[in-house]
């Protein structure tokens, strides 16, 4: 791992009581070695105390001052500690007579140096070891100043650059992924696997619009089904997005398909920890999967089975399935296990017809949407998609001149809920899709963002997908 290497040494006038952030010790320490995934618990509140939700990326801050202790009349120790400027140091046979001395303007013994380390602009103590957002930074014994070089999630000069670049949206730090590196982002904030070709061979179902049929320049699902849309879930640290969106899109489609006899927010931990077959829970899986398995077993509501929020450990096995069903008939199925949230007892299971893809056209998909439903989309997420904060995205270049190692892109699903357009300062039509994602309401605009449509930007509109809720007439009155 590469290394930034600073010397500096101590000035004498600086004690202990000025430096940064306190050295984290033993059991911070504890928490860097063999660290090959997500931050640790005790990783991540340290990283948090930092987070800000502005733009600038904090700086390690100072400690609460400690209370020192300086020597008594008779220069021995005892004594309250200085509280004045003048009476900040403590040299050796001080005491009063050297407060004394330094108020009437005379020197006093000269402080004995400490070694320690100046990092921007401030003091560390020798084998300190602190966080720099994603890096740790260690004050060696010679006055080092020594850190990781890790491409970190939260980029201060990747938001600058965007910022100033006039691309059409907004960049900021996103105060959860503060000390997350770039790999941990991909690796632990996606989790969608790209189909395999005879899932992207599949018939593309082409709808037609018909003879003078014009499409509006704006719709939002939310305004043509009040209540019936749901609002974006956070999927933490587990690579889960392919159980988010495919529980998101089933969740919107029931609602709107039954007339909102049935509205449930449907259980991403259900799919989590249940659909095991060829998939991998929290570490990635498959949407092909994952509509097979709401179309065949179901599942319940996620205030029955609630997201266990357990970020994906290398070491710990992955939360047992606690939710079954049996068939009823007709291809209905009935829950057999009480809800893991033993305050709810109500364990409808919901289900779905097969999913079916639309074609690439965006005319096909504003139909399908406008007519049926929020539909699921694939998408590759670049470097700069994180830090997203409002406004149109569209990839841009501004990695393209950094090592390979700072340009990174994995695979994600969301849920597309309408479209837009607005007209640019030069004149020109910008149109965008408006999508949900899954990491939280905080992120993006209220947890959703707007995408430049009909350029298949990030590969959006190149595998999308809408399924039917199964709803019966049985389903329309008892819930």
């Amino acid at each position: 791992m590469a290394l930034h290497t600073q010397h500096s040494a101590w000035p004498g006038s600086q004690t202990q009581s000025q430096v940064g952030i306190p050295p984290k010790g033993t059991a911070a320490l504890g928490d860097l070695g063999g660290q090959s995934g997500a931050p640790s618990p005790s990783r991540k509140s340290q990283l948090r105390s930092y987070a800000t939700a502005g733009a600038n990326a904090p700086e390690p801050g100072p400690p609460a001052a400690r209370p020192g202790r300086c020597g008594g009349r008779d220069g021995t120790k005892g004594g309250p500690a200085p509280r004045s400027s003048l009476d900040f140091e403590c040299p050796a046979g001080g005491g009063a007579g050297a407060r004394r001395r330094r108020r009437a303007g005379q020197p006093g013994p000269s402080p004995l140096p400490s070694p320690g380390c100046v990092h921007r602009g401030r003091v560390y103590p020798v084998l300190g070891t602190y966080w720099d957002n994603c890096n740790r930074c260690t004050c060696q014994e010679k006055g080092q100043w020594e850190c990781d070089q890790e491409p970190c999630l939260v980029d201060q000069d990747m938001i600058n650059a965007i910022n100033q670049g006039n691309y059409g949206w907004r960049a900021g730090n996103h105060s959860a992924f503060w000390g997350m590196t770039l790999d941990e982002g991909i690796r632990y904030r996606l989790g969608t696997i790209r189909p395999s070709s005879s899932v992207t061979s599949m018939n593309e179902i082409h709808t037609v619009l018909g003879p003078g049929e014009v499409l509006p320049t704006a719709f939002e699902a939310s305004e043509k089904w009040p209540n019936l849309i749901h609002e974006p879930l956070d999927q933490g640290n587990c690579a889960g997005s392919w159980a988010f969106s495919t529980a998101a899109v089933a969740s919107d489609r029931v609602s709107i398909h039954s007339l909102g006899h049935m509205t449930p927010v449907l259980s991403p931990q259900n799919l989590l920890s249940c659909d095991t077959h060829n998939q991998q829970g929290c570490r990635g899986g498959h949407l092909d999967g994952a509509w097979w398995f709401l179309r065949r077993r179901g599942v319940v509501s996620n205030h029955c089975y609630p997201f266990s929020g357990r970020e994906r450990d290398e070491a710990g096995p992955a939360p047992r399935c606690m939710m079954h069903s049996r068939a009823m008939g007709r291809g209905k199925r009935q829950a057999t296990a009480h809800c893991p949230n033993s305050r709810v007892h109500t364990n409808d299971i919901y289900q779905v017809t097969p999913a079916y893809r639309l074609g690439s056209s965006e005319k096909e998909i504003m139909k399908e949407l406008m007519e049926n439903g929020p539909v699921q989309a694939l998408m590759e997420v670049h470097e700069d998609f994180f830090l997203y904060q409002g406004g149109v995205y569209s990839h841009t270049p501004v990695s393209h001149g950094r090592p390979e190692r700072y340009r990174r892109h994995g695979t994600h699903s969301v849920k597309i809920t309408g479209w837009g357009e607005e007209t640019l300062p030069d004149g020109r039509t910008l149109k965008y899709w408006t999508a949900a994602n899954s990491w939280g309401p905080a992120w993006g605009e209220r947890g959703h963002f707007r995408i430049v449509r009909g350029a298949n930007e990030c590969d959006i509109e190149s595998f999308v997908l809408g399924v039917w809720g199964r709803v019966g007439m049985e389903d329309m009155g008892h819930h």
